[in-house]
């Protein structure tokens, strides 16, 4: 097992300085677009719909996983299916917090996610995936999920374990983007 704890506070001033460095962080009122345009020669490997369903509808979670090393991540688009979700994708929260939310997709769907998930099968984007092999601690004594941890996609995919979880009709497979980490060589 990783323990980043000790040595977390010292890494965190570092990191933070090279996040601000690399300009990550998005401008107030700043669009999506603007944001594209400004990161996408940062992280070039990335994706543009993860960099709009992540970094920047979550901006105010990048140093929740700063210490991952953003640069060095490559991107799959994957098919997945049901119980591979169910038993792979592990989080900080499942238990408590993504289940239970996933709950509301059993009444009466309300939300534009929920409608959409009801009715197609499926999330209308991509869940994002970090391919994890180690044991790391890493904030509150949590563990990153393993074998693959949810970096972005909580509601929704709590609304799909709910509804397998509940034999309700779902789509097959759905799509993921699996991160992987490229070691240094």
């Amino acid at each position: 097992m990783i323990i980043l704890r000790p040595v977390f506070f010292m890494i965190k001033i570092e990191v933070y300085k090279f996040m601000k460095e690399m300009d990550l962080y998005k401008n107030e009122n700043e669009s999506f677009e603007g944001y594209f345009e400004r990161i996408h020669n940062i992280l070039p490997n990335w994706p543009k719909e993860v960099l709009e369903e992540w970094l920047y509808r979550h901006n105010d979670q990048i140093d929740d996983y700063f210490f991952l090393q953003f640069d060095k991540f490559k991107f799959s688009l994957e098919k997945w299916n049901n119980k591979k979700i169910i038993n792979e994708i592990n989080s900080y929260k499942m238990e408590h917090i993504i289940d239970p939310l996933g709950l509301q997709i059993l009444d009466k769907p309300s939300s534009f996610l929920q409608k959409y998930i009801y009715k197609n099968g499926t999330w209308p984007s991509p869940i994002i995936i970090l391919k994890n092999k180690k044991s790391i601690l890493v904030k509150n004594n949590e563990m990153l999920g393993n074998p693959h941890h949810l970096l972005e996609g909580h509601l929704r995919l709590g609304y799909i374990r709910n509804l397998y979880k509940n034999n309700r009709e779902l789509n097959e497979e759905h799509l993921v983007y699996v991160v992987r980490k490229v070691e240094d060589k």
